[in-house]
């Protein structure tokens, strides 16, 4: 008997959030499901692992400006490939996959927002072309309360064919070395309060702020630095920075790292400065680990962190308000301590990545016995 087959639509898989999402899925899809990846865009370094690991990944070149032919190559590529679900990864791959659906209409179209762009500007023209690929669309996923009312109040989409489907990760296995070994081997100081960001080097994440409320840490508490990992087309600009506010012995940029966790054990605090976000994956791994964070509020960040409880959040775009709180935890340990406990009871209650397919499989379940239909 032939398993059903989804195919996860994205624009490519570089190191992101999403895309390491996206790759967790593509690796462990649900029982009965057999899954591949089509990219728009580029393949990306993660996309290069999965094609080496055997998971089927195509690139299908998008042209620029408005491609007239990727909905009718998309559905060839559906009907090429047997795909009887196609799971659409944020906006643009949902515009191109529900317009597929034209050429190919036994394909169920799954659609899932996974953040907002800052600022969020709502456009008539868009809310026009949405009301109708809505049509062409079976379910529609948004990773966090905040996502769905941006889907609802800018996007003008139904909210009665919106699911909250938090992200979530398999928690990491317990790791032998402890902080200071992994301290010494990463050449970071013994007895420093470090702040740790995981992500890619982007605008959104707001990195210039946060080393504006980092200097404000460090002058009050010079045994202070931060860790930032990742890569991104802010590099070179974040290194500026740096400079410029005199951090360059405070501030560590390993770049790329596939031992993320290992990072994240070696520090003390995760700190989230960006604009917006969904439900930010490199948040849920800090949790994983029992660490506390510091993050703005905004986007899904408030319906992961229990302010005063499992983190501190601080309004966006404001480097005291950053700052203070950075402090507050970097001369506090037993806070650190108690609000990294709770974290990870309430990563293990909410944000695990079995309880998010879980909820997957049962939405391809309905698309595959076409309880759910496009409306």
């Amino acid at each position: 008997m032939r398993h059903p087959h989804v195919t996860h639509l994205v624009l490519g898989l570089p190191l992101g959030g999403t895309e390491r999402l996206v790759e967790r899925m593509l690796r462990t899809p649900p029982p009965s499901f057999r899954a591949s990846c089509v990219c728009l865009d580029l393949i990306g370094r993660l996309g290069d692992s999965l094609q080496a690991d055997g998971v089927s990944v195509t690139l299908i070149d998008r042209k620029p400006g408005f491609d007239w032919s990727l909905p009718f190559r998309i559905a060839r590529y559906a009907s090429k490939n047997g795909v009887d679900i196609l799971h659409c990864h944020q906006y643009t791959p949902w515009f191109y996959g529900a317009l597929a659906r034209l050429f190919r209409p036994s394909l169920r179209i799954l659609f899932t927002e996974h953040g907002r762009f800052y600022p969020d500007i709502p456009s008539r023209k868009r809310r026009f072309v949405n009301r109708i690929l809505v049509r062409l669309t079976d379910r529609v996923s948004a990773v966090s309360p905040s996502v769905k009312d941006a889907l609802v109040e800018v996007e003008a989409f139904p909210p009665g064919k919106i699911q909250v489907v938090f992200n979530g990760i398999e928690p990491p296995a317990a790791g032998n070395a402890d902080r200071g070994s992994l301290r010494a081997r990463f050449s970071l100081k013994a007895d420093w309060t470090y702040f740790i960001l995981c992500a890619r080097f982007d605008p959104i994440k707001w990195i210039p702020g946060l080393l504006e409320a980092l200097r404000i840490v460090v002058d009050a508490s010079p045994a202070s630095g931060l860790i930032l990992v990742g890569e991104g087309p802010e590099a070179e600009a974040i290194r500026e920075k740096i400079r410029g506010l005199g951090l360059a012995d405070h501030v560590v940029l390993p770049g790329f790292q596939e031992n993320v966790v290992e990072w994240l054990r070696a520090a003390d605090v995760f700190v989230l400065s960006s604009l917006s976000e969904g439900t930010s994956v490199s948040l849920l791994e800090s949790m994983a680990v029992g660490m506390p964070s510091v993050a703005t509020r905004v986007g899904g960040n408030p319906a992961v962190i229990e302010d005063g409880r499992t983190g501190l959040l601080v309004p966006t775009r404001d480097a005291v308000a950053l700052g203070a709180a950075m402090l507050r935890l970097a001369r506090d340990p037993g806070a650190r301590d108690a609000l990294g406990r709770e974290a990870a009871v309430r990563f293990n209650g909410m944000f695990r990545f079995s309880r998010m397919m879980e909820t997957y499989n049962a939405i391809y379940m309905e698309l595959k016995d076409g309880k759910a239909t496009a409306r």
